[in-house]
């Protein structure tokens, strides 16, 4: 569920990633194999995938809803669409980031999604909301999964991992030795950052941008660990980590 972004548009199949805690993560890793019913990680999050769009509604439907305790106090009801016609939406969008440069072949597509939408009257906004910097984000990501992750590391392996932190990103291994006076306040510059997209969505009804910053590459059967590209600083996804060891070897 970490790469929930990337899987999909890889394997030529659709994905939805819902709200946090729509679909519940009870047996699945990270963080609900083992913990108690009502657990959330604030942060990871599960949600269809298929082969057409149009099932991935029908997915959610089926997938989504609350897990005893929360079911006892209220129940989730899948919202309506704010219109039916294309020509109704009000469609923002981003090309691209400058901390995330994409590749032509992406950048073609969702250029021609735009098209299509200003060509049947959609009306169409460029930009992120005014004030948001997404390697702001990212640095408050990367706090609070290192937190995360840490959080649930098993005792007799935190040694093991604490020796490892120096491998790790900045702002990760700040997450995984912060207090939780450190942790509430970035959980609150994430709060923040929800807040803001709320109101953005008050102006737009759909947003649209990359979800990877390249077209789906050859399968490569090498190790994980041994898929490595030179690079000069490890950019940013919008939908979460990019790590050079996600791309084949060139």
């Amino acid at each position: 569920m970490e790469a929930f972004g990337r899987p999909p548009p890889s394997a030529g199949i659709y994905g939805h990633k819902p709200t946090l805690d729509i679909v519940s993560v009870t047996g699945h890793a990270p963080g609900g194999v083992h913990a108690p019913a009502g657990f959330s990680t604030l942060l990871a999050v599960a949600g269809p995938m298929a082969r057409d769009a149009a099932d991935l509604e029908a997915g959610l439907r089926v997938l989504g809803g609350l897990e005893p305790p929360d079911s006892k106090a209220f129940q989730w009801a899948l919202t309506k669409p704010r219109h039916r016609a294309l020509r109704d939406f009000r469609v923002g969008f981003i090309l691209e980031d400058p901390a995330v440069p994409v590749s032509g072949e992406t950048k073609s597509v969702l250029e021609a999604a735009v098209r299509a939408c200003e060509r049947v009257g959609a009306t169409i906004t460029h930009g992120w909301p005014r004030t948001f910097r997404l390697e702001e984000l990212f640095d408050t990501y990367l706090f609070l999964l290192g937190a995360f992750v840490f959080s649930v590391t098993p005792p007799e392996q935190r040694d093991r991992a604490r020796s490892q932190l120096n491998t790790r990103p900045e702002h990760f291994t700040r997450g995984a030795l912060s207090s939780f006076a450190d942790w509430q306040h970035e959980n609150i510059q994430r709060l923040a950052y929800r807040a803001m997209w709320e109101r953005f969505f008050e102006s737009i009804d759909v947003f649209l941008l990359p979800t990877t910053f390249t077209a789906a590459f050859r399968h490569d059967q090498t190790h994980p660990d041994q898929r490595m590209i030179r690079c000069q600083k490890a950019a940013p996804s919008a939908s979460g980590i990019s790590s050079a060891t996600s791309h084949p070897r060139r």
